[in-house]
């Protein structure tokens, strides 16, 4: 995904563009490793631009992408355990016709890096690099919280491999949510 997030801000700039490297990351991202796709995205927002700064917000809006607030919001709420927040922000994601794969894609890659930077702290250059300043402190912020554990990401990937079964999209990401938020007994 790296060389995916590279190819496309070279494209950008090659255009005229300078690309936010939280964008060129969300973009690639979004590709799932196509170059192809990748370049789909970015031809959009490069149109869709009003200057020649293009922001991750800006990705966010074109590709239909849930707005980093909302990932964050359920970040924190899964955090606190807070289930009744999770399920209101997935309801937002709904509401906003978010793709419940991509918000799922999206909240594992930062649980991903919660994690890592738990375990791995050599590697917050590298995320500081790919996330935006907000991703980046919530990641930090959340990586000293012992509610966020492996179990909370194995959940969510379990949620996001059976999300293109589902009658309802955002339903396992709504049980993976309650699973995680809920004590066992």
């Amino acid at each position: 995904r790296e060389m995916l997030a590279e190819t496309v801000a070279d494209v950008a700039k090659k255009e005229g563009f300078t690309l936010e490297r939280s964008a060129a990351e969300l973009i690639a991202l979004l590709a799932e490793g196509s170059f192809r796709d990748a370049l789909s995205i970015l031809q959009k927002v490069l149109a869709m631009s009003e200057n020649k700064k293009v922001e991750v917000s800006e990705v966010e809006a074109v590709s239909g992408a849930p707005k980093g607030e909302l990932v964050r919001r359920i970040l924190a709420a899964l955090a606190a355990k807070d289930v009744s927040s999770a399920l209101a922000a997935i309801q937002s994601a709904i509401a906003e016709n978010i793709d419940a794969r991509v918000l799922a894609k999206l909240l594992i890659h930062r649980l991903r890096a919660i994690l890592l930077l738990r375990y791995a702290p050599d590697m917050a250059a590298h995320f500081n690099r790919d996330m935006t300043e907000a991703d980046t402190a919530l990641a930090h912020e959340l990586s000293k919280s012992p509610a966020i554990t492996s179990d909370t990401l194995r959940a969510l990937l379990d949620a996001h491999s059976t999300i293109a079964y589902a009658a309802v999209p955002h339903l396992p990401l709504e049980l993976a949510v309650i699973d995680i938020c809920t004590p066992r007994a």
